[in-house]
């Protein structure tokens, strides 16, 4: 065996065993969310317990100006968590314009209530009134 073999052996081996031969650490699962809620949840109460994750999901789409933001948390036992995310429908190549989801997603920081509040709008509309909205109460339990 020449010693370019012997190293495409080590290089397949190291290869086959990943990135741990590096010394890099799994990464942490992602949460399921305990509550997937869509526009028919518009208006209901919600329950989950403390650590769960409440994942919001609505149409829109970013190509007229509008978007989903959160508007209020009114409590302070759900907190945002990150950017509202944006996902295109599956379209045609080359197809302009199409609409997708908006994700929002929450965390269950604590117990109590807290009322979310959402609106689909351009921001730079400060005057005018949101074109949808959707609220929805979220109950926090203890584990």
């Amino acid at each position: 065996m020449t010693w370019l073999s012997y190293a495409g052996v080590v290089l397949a081996a190291v290869l086959a065993l990943g990135t741990t031969v590096f010394g890099e650490e799994p990464k942490a699962p992602v949460p399921e969310p305990a509550q997937k809620l869509t526009e028919a949840d518009n208006g209901k109460t919600v329950k989950v317990k403390v650590g769960d994750l409440v994942v919001v999901s609505l149409k829109g789409n970013p190509t007229t100006g509008f978007s989903w933001r959160t508007a209020k948390l009114d409590g302070k036992s759900v907190e945002q968590a990150g950017e509202p995310k944006y996902v295109n429908k599956p379209h045609r190549k080359g197809m302009v314009g199409v609409g997708g989801m908006f994700s929002l997603k929450f965390n269950a920081a604590k117990s109590g209530k807290t009322e979310v509040n959402l609106e689909y709008s351009r921001p730079w509309e400060k005057d005018t009134k949101p074109l949808k909205t959707f609220t929805v109460t979220v109950e926090v339990e203890e584990k």
